[in-house]
């Protein structure tokens, strides 16, 4: 294995860091923009909310509400308008992760089309990305219907609400307000111009596509080339591969086992000590933002493993 320390092993963390920079920005310009709050303490939020993402099986589960506790113990933000504005995050990360991987997947298909060694794999593969994509994309065109009716939320409350469990039905008497709010929030979606909401979903598509150019860089550094075109179908499989995993860390494991996967399907020539490297460097890359992300929580004095902080109760009380 044979490590080029040049330009490529400096720009690393760019990617990544880029990233996290167009979500907060996102988020800050388009979801919370009549809120008074920093794009730096914005960005800590979310840096250290992503980072317990990134590392503990589960994460998922408690990244946005660490993302609402923080914002309103710092700032005294009404979780409500917190928790609405995540779920519009959310919405509009799918929406666009569908209609990257199907371009992406669509040029990759053409592509690799056009050469003579074009593989039935290599093409099977394409074809499972599109419709993976398309069944992805169905449920999501519902959503946005019904969301920018602005009635899904309430609808979702009331079904949940005829479940007979006393401790889920009191909780969600104490969300009604962020299930409301959050109609509301897509309700105003419905309202902007076309050219924020194109704003928004070409932003978030540059977030989807920053991690091939990681793997460009990371492959370089690690003396082998990856076509652009296999670098942007590997990182847009693998999307919809973390998708499927949520519950693991960052994808541990089946993600790197797509990356075997992909190496092969896309007939990209690796041996295994290189793609040994390939995928401990990627992790590396990650664990720095994960130690970032910490440091920000140290630095409010949270810690979402030793203790429950006292302003996590706000998610439940208000």
């Amino acid at each position: 294995m044979h490590f080029q320390f040049d330009w490529a092993f400096v720009l690393l963390p760019v990617p990544f860091l880029a990233g996290m920079l167009i979500d907060t920005l996102i988020w800050k310009q388009f979801l919370l923009r009549r809120i008074q709050i920093s794009f730096a303490s914005l960005f800590a939020a979310h840096a250290g909310a992503e980072a317990v993402l990134l590392s503990v099986p589960g994460g998922f589960a408690l990244a946005d509400p660490l993302k609402v506790a923080w914002l309103h113990k710092r700032f005294r933000i009404v979780p409500s308008d917190v928790i609405a504005g995540l779920v519009v995050r959310h919405w509009l990360l799918g929406i666009t992760q569908v209609l990257y991987v199907l371009v992406v997947s669509g040029i990759g298909l053409i592509v690799i089309q056009s050469h003579a060694v074009a593989s039935y794999l290599q093409i099977s593969s394409m074809a499972f990305g599109i419709a993976a994509s398309l069944s992805i994309g169905l449920l999501l065109v519902f959503s946005i219907w019904a969301f920018l009716r602005g009635e899904l939320a309430r609808m979702f409350w009331k079904w949940l609400y005829r479940i007979p469990l006393p401790a889920l039905r009191r909780w969600l008497k104490r969300q009604y307000h962020a299930f409301i709010e959050t109609d509301r929030q897509f309700r105003l979606m419905g309202k902007e111009p076309a050219l924020s909401v194109a704003a928004m979903v070409l932003l978030y598509c540059v977030f989807w596509a920053v991690e091939a150019f990681e793997t460009l860089l990371v492959a370089h550094v690690l003396g082998f080339s990856i076509g652009t075109v296999e670098a942007l179908l590997m990182e847009a499989w693998l999307s919809l591969v973390k998708l499927g995993v949520f519950f693991l860390p960052a994808g541990a494991g089946a993600k790197e086992a797509g990356y075997v996967a992909l190496f092969a399907a896309l007939g990209i020539p690796v041996g295994g000590t290189l793609l040994a490297g390939f995928v401990i460097l990627k992790r590396i890359v990650s664990l720095g933002f994960i130690a970032l992300g910490y440091g920000f929580l140290s630095m409010q004095g949270i810690s979402p493993f030793l203790k429950r902080p006292q302003s996590w109760n706000t998610i439940t009380e208000r």
